[in-house]
């Protein structure tokens, strides 16, 4: 599979095709001009236009964190829904291929929706930028579970990516890991996230937490709280 730097053309072709399953307050205006369907609101915020539901769009990162932990260099990885902005966060010793891969299948069984499309960084462990087929070993393995690779080579020029960016764990935590052992890391990635997911208000989400933005899609009411570390979400 070719990894693609403009989503734009999946997007609109996932819309077309499951404009009869969508809400039409979800779909952009462009979209319910040419579907027939009268828009309920006046506009739509950036969030919405670009990730319609839960899943359609999640952003992927991996960061070094500052201070070394047991004579090593934690790495995070991170992955937020855009359209709810739900995280999930796991650590690795390394930011490897192999680290990357399992990181997606942590997060695929972890939020509680299927996963259609992620988007990197131009950059390994996600992708790097040849012609040697080696090179687009996780654009394949996305590929292989249903999933679109899309890729940012202006991570800062993204709809969404540099205000999603600013809410990841490590960002947070950069500079002030001193002295910490890893399992208070651990202790304290669990506690963000829990934090982040059911109580962070957020001006992006009209001042609702990612919990709360989850329950404003009909089938997910029924979740009271997100862990990502107790939370198993069953693909069948």
């Amino acid at each position: 599979m070719q990894s693609s730097r403009d989503s734009r053309s999946f997007q609109s072709r996932f819309l077309e095709q499951h404009a009869g399953e969508t809400s039409p307050t979800t779909l952009p205006w462009s979209e319910l001009g040419q579907l027939g369907l009268k828009p309920v609101r006046q506009s739509r915020s950036v969030v919405d236009l670009v990730a319609p539901t839960p899943g359609f769009l999640v952003y992927i990162e991996s960061s070094k964190l500052s201070n070394e932990v047991s004579e090593t260099e934690p790495v995070v990885f991170s992955a937020i829904d855009a359209s709810t902005h739900l995280q999930i966060a796991r650590l690795y010793v390394t930011a490897s291929f192999a680290s990357a891969i399992d990181f997606v299948e942590f997060t695929m069984s972890r939020f509680p929706f299927p996963i259609l499309q992620i988007r990197t960084a131009d950059e390994a462990p996600f992708y790097v930028n040849s012609s040697l087929p080696t090179h687009q070993r996780f654009s394949e393995f996305l590929q292989a579970r249903m999933m679109h690779h899309s890729v940012m080579s202006r991570p800062l020029n993204d709809e969404l990516y540099p205000q999603l960016s600013k809410f990841t764990f490590s960002r947070m935590a950069s500079g002030s890991l001193n002295g910490i052992s890893s399992g208070e890391l651990m202790e304290g990635l669990a506690s963000y996230l829990l934090i982040h997911n059911n109580y962070r208000e957020l001006p992006a989400l009209q001042g609702r937490t990612p919990l709360q933005k989850l329950h404003s899609f009909d089938r997910f009411k029924q979740l009271y709280s997100f862990d990502p570390f107790t939370y198993v979400f069953n693909r069948g």
